[in-house]
């Protein structure tokens, strides 16, 4: 009884900092916001994040093993080039884990609790579009948090980990999904109905409009990855 007592009167832990540098190296890496094929030097990001080359180095050991960024035969470290098939072989992946997430489920669906995107609740079909394409890193994160409290429905830790680490993989191929859909305002009762069928426990009507989803960014991925694929070559100069 005092062990456990003890337990309980532990500060909650503060995050180092090697989380937080792997925290900002993931976002860059993830949202392609420096080159791809880049070089992540060591030294270069120690002095931008005024920390010693250690914290670092261990970040982007962690990123690399996550398959976030490309770790070379001489220990050097890269940004990820964008691979069309990879992100085909990965949204399949999520359609499959999450459709059987949903069918077996041991827990009731909880969500994060990250901010609902203001088009939800717009009825202006032409406003609706206007604002998921002028913060799709929103919606984008926002869809991912669904996808992640759906993983955990299964109560299997292994998957909730393997969602997560495709939710990180895919989020900017995801970002531009939302900015470069054609109607904003189905696209949010589409994600409305999937978000209401998940807390009423309707395990079919969850499973069908998860799969539609899915089964729209798969259908529309090769033309998304063509137009976010220009994007970065034009932001980065190639």
């Amino acid at each position: 009884m005092g062990s456990n007592t003890k337990q309980e009167n532990v500060a909650p832990r503060k995050s180092t900092r090697r989380e937080n540098i792997y925290e900002r190296l993931k976002s860059q890496v993830a949202s392609f916001r420096a080159q791809p094929g880049q070089h992540l030097s060591i030294t270069n990001l120690a002095a931008t994040f005024h920390s010693s080359n250690t914290p670092v180095r261990e970040a982007l050991v962690q990123l690399a093993a996550e398959r976030l960024v490309d770790a070379g035969p001489t220990g050097g470290f890269h940004v990820r080039n964008f691979r069309l098939a990879e992100m085909q072989e990965l949204l399949h992946l999520s359609r499959l884990l999450l459709s059987s997430c949903i069918r077996d489920a041991v827990h009731d669906f909880e969500f994060g609790g990250l901010p609902r995107p203001t088009a939800l609740d717009l009825q202006s079909r032409y406003r609706a579009t206007r604002v998921l394409r002028s913060n799709p890193e929103e919606t984008a994160a926002f869809v991912a948090g669904v996808f992640r409290g759906v993983a955990r429905m299964s109560g299997n830790n292994e998957i909730v980990d393997i969602v997560s680490n495709i939710c990180d993989r895919t989020h900017h191929i995801r970002a531009w999904h939302v900015q470069e859909i054609p109607s904003g305002r189905r696209f949010s009762d589409q994600l409305a109905v999937l978000l209401e069928s998940l807390q009423r426990d309707d395990r079919i009507t969850s499973a069908l409009w998860l799969d539609r989803l899915l089964e729209h960014q798969v259908d529309r991925l090769p033309h998304v990855a063509s137009k976010a694929l220009a994007e970065m070559l034009l932001a980065t100069g190639i």
